[in-house]
């Protein structure tokens, strides 16, 4: 017999009433028990509490009970009737005490969000925040801000989200975060940061477990679910949804099964395996609309799919796309228009399915104009990238090399990132800063051998928290991100005399735009895959010729590696050669994000050649600068043999003010300034947190993330520095890393190596290319005369971005074209 049974049966013969109320109070508690197994004799209980609670003149009993009875239909899911309910305590929530009526409008609030009611959820939710804290209670403090940040996700305002969800967590309240990580899991994933996620969803699943949540945690394993569709693993999802299901329909728990079968009708429906039959798939939406209009609408979007797959484009009806195009959520439109465009494809009707192409890339503009956070915005290009590769597909297919042009410019800029200019002077996040400079330290000066595990594990919790720092940060300037024309793209090309090739991957193939005489033209050029490993091969023979180089021994080892990386190049060249024009003109190439590090100056029909890697044609055209009489500022690192003599060449060149060892202060102070920065510095790229890749300075390593935000002057950063220009590319085909973060930020040019290079060859080629610079040339063709005679490596520096230049001394204004 338990504890409340005892109770009950101590009190069966007291008829006071200090004792009815005690009986009532029992009875509400035994509910927790018996909801999951019978949830309509549960709320059958507590109307009988509150009936005879209210017949004993009981009245403060009443809303209480119906508080449990909302609090337990929203965990089975039902939110429509939980909310009927907790809106009907209103005549008596005067009665209630100062927690209770905190926790009726943390729960009313919770509700009426996961019903849409945006602006009832988050006045309810505000209210309850204010009470608890003029009560002191942090707890509910911290529940009501959290579900507050859980409402603005559902609005669609990700940085309101985090920085409320952040608020709540700095409150320190003695609460599990097991709820608090799985909302904050759907707030990334809707961000697109799906690997956060799911690490933030694993950390819910344990704390969930271990506190017997089994209900909660079946909700953390339907979000990692989600992280599997997104990361195009739809079988794996299949499988982790299946018993799930059963488990929902075994609780009784409606909409959470009707959830989870909707997630597994679109893991399938976007499978290789198999597509979900027709039939089910409208069953389902049947089922659906019973439980929920926006998983009807999710459902009756996939039905549309299935018929589309299946040949029946014709039966197709398009209100539940239409419905769901208009989401909060863009991972929801992205889906509705997803399957819009496979609809109108299968229609005959390729105009409409290009206008709906057009229409997510504007709505994917918008919404990252609202975030000011590049990993945010990186993210957020996961839930278009499929529509991407269709749309560029379908321009393909028309055989027109514009139309290609102006598709892939119109995703590029879309998706590439706008600089901000609201820098954060929080002194928790330059304390974490100053935390991790220390680790990084710690780790570098470790001797051999030393165990570094708490130290990797102290450094990886620190990144998290100032990643997740810039996530909420307020959104400040964004600079134009509408793309240039292909008339405009012509002129520019034209006024400059260069010749362009921007390349772009369907599906399996690699395909090219060659500017050809103001005319642009399509050409198939390999297959993707091959020119993927080969440019892998490169990279690879590229890393290990710079590791043997400077080295006395092993001129055997370093002769069969050229011997690799040349073949290697010769291979590339040859598969490359309908998509690099002939000839000597300067070249712009915008290649994919994939190919964006490839060492292109080392190509023998590139070698010497004037040459710009930009990952738009309109960063090209619209970031060209000229700059008369620059400010030149040369930042030295340490460690680095002849960092002092490359910092004293390059102020010699320009006449400019020499230097010392430099600090991360030092360089951001260069970079807002200076018209030019250069780092001769030690730089390490974090393949696994690319935005904390870094340059080591005297006071140690400055992060790239540490640059976001300030208001750059600087137009033109060369970066002496080993792998400075590489990248990592996201899921989404967003591109991070030092250089493309600069170009991101608002620096127009880059110069940067794509692997290590010597210390005297970088020495040796950095000082010719800023006496080209400095002479008047422009940044490709300086850099193209610094590396045409020199070892092979020295072609390894590359211009990214735009053109910039010195014009004759006449002001300080830039000149930009």
């Amino acid at each position: 017999m338990s504890l409340l049974d005892e109770a009950t049966e101590e009190l069966a013969d007291d008829r006071s009433v200090g004792a009815s109320e005690l009986r009532l109070r029992i009875a509400m508690s035994r509910t927790w028990r018996s909801f999951a197994s019978d949830p309509e004799g549960t709320q059958r209980e507590l109307d009988r509490v509150a009936s005879e609670a209210k017949g004993l003149g009981l009245d403060h009993i009443v809303p209480l009970a119906m508080l449990q009875q909302g609090t337990l239909w929203t965990r089975l899911g039902e939110n429509a009737r939980a909310l009927e309910v907790l809106e009907r305590i209103a005549p008596y929530e005067q009665l209630l005490g100062v927690d209770d009526r905190v926790r009726l409008l943390i729960n009313r609030g919770t509700t009426a969000s996961l019903l849409l009611k945006i602006e009832e959820a988050s006045a309810d939710l505000g209210e309850a925040a204010a009470l608890a804290h003029q009560a002191g209670l942090d707890r509910f403090a911290y529940m009501a801000l959290h579900n507050r940040g859980f409402v603005e996700f559902l609005r669609g305002d990700l940085p309101a989200a985090l920085r409320l969800m952040d608020e709540a967590d700095r409150l320190g309240a003695p609460v599990d975060r097991g709820i608090a990580n799985l909302d904050r899991g759907r707030v990334l994933i809707e961000a697109g940061l799906v690997t956060d996620a799911w690490e933030t969803l694993q950390t819910a699943a344990s704390s969930l477990a271990e506190a017997g949540l089994e209900t909660e945690a079946d909700e953390v394993e339907l979000d990692l679910a989600r992280c599997e569709v997104l990361l195009a693993r739809g079988d794996d999802a299949v499988v982790r949804l299946t018993p799930l299901i059963s488990r929902f329909s075994a609780r009784a728990a409606r909409f959470r099964e009707i959830e989870a079968r909707v997630l597994r009708c679109e893991a399938m429906a976007f499978s290789a395996e198999e597509d979900p039959r027709p039939g089910d798939a409208e069953a389902l939406a049947r089922d659906a609309a019973d439980v929920d209009p926006r998983l009807a609408d999710v459902a009756g979007t996939l039905y549309v799919e299935s018929l589309v797959r299946t040949g029946r484009a014709a039966d197709a009806s398009v209100r539940a796309v239409q419905s769901l195009a208009r989401s909060t959520q863009l991972a929801r439109r992205c889906l509705a228009r997803r399957v819009a465009v496979d609809l109108a494809l299968a229609r005959g009707d390729e105009a409409g399915a290009r206008r709906t192409l057009r229409a997510v890339v504007d709505d994917l503009r918008t919404a990252r104009r609202g975030v000011s956070s590049l990993d945010l915005k990186t993210g957020m290009a996961l839930h278009a990238s499929p529509l991407a590769v269709t749309d560029v597909a379908l321009a393909a297919r028309s055989g027109s090399g514009a139309r290609v042009l102006a598709v892939t410019e119109r995703w590029r800029t879309a998706t590439g990132s706008m600089p901000q200019v609201r820098p954060s002077d929080d002194p928790p996040e330059q304390a974490l800063w100053t935390m991790l400079r220390k680790l990084r330290a710690d780790q570098r000066d470790a001797e051999p051998g030393a165990d570094l595990a708490e130290n990797r594990r102290a450094i990886s919790r620190t990144v998290r928290s100032l990643r997740e720092t810039s996530w909420a940060r307020d959104l400040g300037e964004g600079a134009d991100d509408i793309a240039a024309s292909t008339a405009e793209i012509r002129l520019a090309l034209s006024e400059r005399h260069t010749a362009m090739t921007s390349m772009a991957i369907t599906g399996e193939t690699l395909v090219a735009v060659v500017s050809r005489g103001g005319r642009y033209e399509l050409v198939t050029v390999a297959g993707a895959r091959e020119i993927l490993e080969l440019a892998r091969q490169a990279s690879a023979d590229l890393d290990a010729l710079a590791r043997v180089a400077s080295s006395v021994q092993g001129s055997a080892l370093r002769a069969g590696i050229t011997g690799s990386l040349t073949g290697t190049l010769e291979t590339l060249d040859r598969a490359l050669s309908r998509a690099l024009p002939a000839g000597r003109d300067p070249l712009l190439l915008v290649p994919p994000a994939q190919l964006a590090a490839l060492p292109w100056a080392m190509l023998p029909s590139l070698r010497g050649r004037s040459l710009t890697v930009s990952l738009s044609a309109t960063h090209w055209v619209r970031h060209d600068v000229r700059v008369s009489d620059p400010v030149v500022r040369a930042v030295a690192g340490p460690d680095l043999r002849v960092a002092s003599a490359e910092q004293e060449a390059v102020a010699a060149i320009w006449r400019q003010p020499g230097g010392s060892w430099s600090t991360g202060h030092d360089f951001r102070d260069a970079l807002v300034a200076a018209d030019v920065v250069h780092v001769a510095a030690h730089g390490q790229h974090e393949s696994d947190n690319p935005l904390f890749s870094s340059l080591l300075l005297a006071d140690g390593p400055t992060f790239v993330h540490e640059v976001e935000g300030l208001r750059l002057r600087a137009r033109h950063v060369v970066l002496s520095a080993c792998r400075a220009g590489r990248v990592n590319v996201r899921a989404g085909d967003e591109p991070l890393g030092l250089t493309a973060c600069l170009l991101a930020f608002g620096v127009s040019t880059v110069v940067a190596p794509v692997s290590v290079v010597g210390d005297d060859l970088a020495l040796a080629t950095m000082t010719a290319y800023h006496e080209g610079l400095a002479s008047g040339l422009d940044a490709p063709t300086a850099l193209a005369a610094a590396t045409t005679d020199a070892p092979l490596l020295a072609a390894s520096f590359t211009c990214f971005g735009a053109g910039w230049r010195t014009t004759p001394a006449v002001s300080r204004t830039d000149e930009r074209t």
